[in-house]
């Protein structure tokens, strides 16, 4: 069961980590918005020079609030991991 769980968050924190790095080493200085709440945020960057991760952040918390309510608690903690 252990190994299942850690396997899992394993998986997520390089997935996590691919993702970030592909958002700050490619994306956001080619200035290729994305799709979701990350083209948002580089597009945001651009016009008002807003921090990328911030506004991420911003834009992600009402997110988590309807993801607690609608999906329930467990998987905005999995969420929130990521």
């Amino acid at each position: 069961m252990y190994y299942r769980w850690f396997k899992s968050y394993l998986g997520v924190t390089f997935g996590v980590f691919l993702t970030a790095l592909g958002l700050d080493a490619f994306l956001v200085p080619a200035k290729i918005a994305a799709g979701g709440v990350s083209g948002i945020a580089t597009i945001l960057y651009y016009m008002v020079n807003l921090p990328v991760g911030a506004v991420m952040l911003a834009l992600n918390i009402p997110l988590f609030i309807w993801s607690s309510l609608r999906l329930g608690w467990r998987s905005t903690v999995n969420s929130l991991y990521g």
